[in-house]
């Protein structure tokens, strides 16, 4: 059961800490290097509290009502599903994944795994895929380059479960091998290709002639 005071209480503390955070931004020279490391912190504190609260919420709130503030959110996820020329599935949605210190526990895999859901109602004679190659591409927004993370640090072990879900008949190194691609654009974005094994060296050499 979760302790709703103790997870408030820790929601407080990390707003204090993005507080203090923004004091400095406040009281420091626009152009000195205090003041870039100050806007750094600042971003990575927003982020991590932004995650924490979605987090709360997840844990506290039952799965019907989960189902319901996630629609809210819906809107702001914009999930697609493609399909490619080359028999390639493409997942798409704003944002980068989390960090895998603020895992993800409803926010982006509910509307994930409803897009999913509709996708396969949508296409009947759709087989999941025994053997993929799972190719994700980060993009990040140019204003925000200098915070890209390394691809150890990206949570995916929870959008990994829902995709197999619906698309794959599984996730472990018999069925998947897993790709990480870095690009940069207007604003974060992150894209998940599932490819066939037999057409990955046409996909990977056209996203590296992309980049």
């Amino acid at each position: 059961m979760v302790n709703v005071e103790d997870g408030v209480a820790s929601l407080i503390g990390s707003l204090e800490r993005l507080q203090r955070c923004l004091i400095t931004l406040n009281d420091t020279d626009i152009g000195s290097a205090q003041f870039r490391v100050a806007t750094h912190e600042t971003l990575i504190r927003s982020e991590a509290l932004t995650e924490s609260v979605r987090n709360f919420v997840s844990r506290v709130l039952s799965p019907p009502e989960l189902e319901v503030a996630t629609a809210i959110l819906d809107k702001h996820k914009d999930i697609t599903i493609t399909a490619h020329d080359i028999g390639a599935i493409c997942i798409g949605f704003p944002g980068l994944l989390p960090h895998r210190k603020h895992r993800d526990r409803g926010f982006i895999t509910v509307p994930l795994a409803r897009a999913l859901k509709k996708y396969v109602s949508e296409h009947p004679n759709f087989d999941r895929k025994t053997k993929a190659e799972v190719c994700i591409v980060h993009t990040y927004g140019r204003n925000r380059v200098h915070f890209a993370r390394d691809h150890d640090n990206i949570e995916m072990k929870a959008v990994m479960d829902t995709i197999a879900t619906y698309l794959l008949a599984g996730d472990s190194c018999w069925h998947i091998n897993l790709h990480h691609y870095g690009d940069v654009g207007d604003s974060d974005y992150t894209s998940i290709y599932i490819v066939p094994p037999n057409r990955f060296l046409d996909w990977h050499l056209r996203q590296v002639n992309c980049l």
